[in-house]
């Protein structure tokens, strides 16, 4: 029907997919071998386990600590805030594949967080819950990082490696974002790529 054909379209000129008349559609082979692009909001569990790799997580830690500098200024909140921080270990096949830092102003909670058993398998789960908004869009900076002595112990990595550092903006429908999410990614289990859609202007 008409949808299924613009969706096709639409599909076609993100370059993820080829059609041809008289041979058909197939996706792109370079798309294929893809883990995961940018502009996907994705939980960490989904996109381990779209890489190919089993999921788990080998922890979830809750604590409190004062918003420092940088976070208050990402959040528009005043430094020495208290912040809820989620700090969580996925792992791939078993081993360790991404750290995961969340963190979220204590105040607008709307409900207490008490045990790691509170927080939902997908993050994007936890806001209408305890913020009551939905993650309407999410702002990714990429950091190059050097691997320090605590993120090896994490990661199993050997000081010194070279790491991807995400720093995530969640926002709900407002001008603030509601949650940054600070997040270390082992490469060789989940690798991001960016589909860049030329426009004719």
């Amino acid at each position: 029907g008409p949808s299924a054909r613009s969706a096709l379209r639409s599909l076609e000129e993100d370059g993820l997919i080829i059609r041809q008349r008289g041979i058909g559609t197939r996706v792109k082979v370079s798309v294929a071998r893809m883990r995961m692009n940018l502009d996907r909001v994705v939980g960490f569990w989904n996109l381990i386990e779209d890489a190919g790799h089993e999921p788990s997580i080998a922890y979830t830690h809750l604590r409190r600590t004062p918003a420092d500098d940088e976070v208050a200024m990402r959040l528009g909140i005043a430094s020495g805030t208290e912040m809820l921080v989620i700090d969580r270990l996925f792992l791939a096949d078993g081993e360790p594949a991404i750290t995961v830092s969340e963190m979220v102003d204590a105040s607008r909670l709307n409900q207490p967080v008490t045990s790691p058993e509170d927080v939902p398998l997908a993050i994007f789960d936890f806001f209408p819950t305890y913020l009551g908004e939905r993650i309407e869009h999410t702002i990714v900076e990429i950091r190059p990082e050097i691997c320090d002595e605590e993120t090896s112990d994490l990661l199993q990595l050997d000081v010194g490696s070279p790491l991807l550092q995400l720093v995530e903006s969640h926002y709900g429908a407002g001008e603030e974002p509601l949650m940054i999410s600070e997040i270390r990614v082992v490469d060789r289990f989940v690798r991001f790529n960016i589909v860049r859609r030329r426009r004719d202007l």
